[in-house]
């Protein structure tokens, strides 16, 4: 085994031709992070891209520029990143913060400030990949209600961030009313996966997913328009609970009418013997 020590809490090690992250000595798994292969060198020293987001999402080919990474880039990546204190505009959002978190959870000195203060300085230059990873991937969860009270009134991560908070707001509603006693009373027979209230749902409002296989309500709003978000947490609990009789109501009749084009089957094919 090889190991390249980054500082007293981080490193990088290889075994045979398999590089892996470590904090603390644990493994880092793969499938929380995702690096991408530019030298933080090359933002430091470019003009035109202040982030290693906007440098990926510019420049194709980057594998053919730079090479697949391997334990020697690990290293330099991420030494170079240490170096200029863990700032995350080096690296590709999609590592930096995953990495960021777990240091943070392991209490590595220093690193609490410097997590939560790359996220406010990130949501706050408002770059088109950054932003919105933060805030659809739980990054505002880390930071207190006075800062997020300030920063809903950012230039540039305000409209994101109060899209994230009402989400979430009218998500919380929408699953306690999709449970609700209220709501089932007069659906008492009624068995369904609760999925195909989502898909009704969605269908209602507009929405239309490319594909209904493994829909999830919470990753469709994520993706819809500021002006969608604030329009369902202004919903009363009354008209939501009324959209949701709806739907269960749509889905009953579709249920009754295969149930009868069964039975009709059953009785042809009775007729035909």
């Amino acid at each position: 085994m090889k190991e390249c020590k980054i500082n007293d809490f981080l490193s990088v090690i290889k075994v045979r031709d398999e590089w892996d992250i470590c904090i603390e000595g644990k493994l880092v798994n793969k499938d929380d992070y995702h690096l991408i292969n530019i030298p933080p060198e090359d933002i430091l020293d470019s003009d035109e891209f202040f982030t290693a987001d906007l440098f990926f999402l510019c420049n194709d080919n980057l594998n053919k520029k730079y090479g697949e990474l391997n334990f020697e880039n690990v290293c330099n990546i991420l030494k170079s990143w240490f170096k200029n204190g863990f700032n995350s505009c080096l690296i590709n959002s999609g590592a930096a913060f995953p990495l960021l978190k777990k240091l943070y959870i392991a209490e590595v000195p220093l690193v609490e400030k410097i997590f939560k203060f790359e996220i406010k300085r990130r949501l706050r230059m408002g770059d088109p990949y950054g932003l919105p990873y933060l805030v659809e991937n739980g990054y505002l969860d880390y930071l207190d209600k006075r800062t997020i009270e300030r920063l809903k009134n950012d230039e540039f991560a305000g409209k994101e961030i109060r899209k994230a908070i009402n989400g979430k707001k009218f998500l919380f509603r929408y699953h306690k009313f999709k449970k609700s006693v209220d709501l089932w009373k007069d659906f008492p027979n009624l068995y369904i996966d609760h999925i195909e209230i989502d898909i009704g749902f969605v269908k209602k409002m507009g929405i239309k997913p490319e594909n209904e296989e493994g829909l999830f309500i919470e990753f469709l709003l994520s993706f819809n328009s500021y002006e969608l978000i604030e329009k369902l947490v202004n919903f009363t609990d009354a008209e939501l609970l009324n959209i949701l009789c709806e739907i269960l109501t749509e889905l009953q009749k579709k249920l009754e009418i295969v149930e009868t084009e069964g039975k009709e089957l059953l009785i042809n094919e009775h007729l035909k013997l």
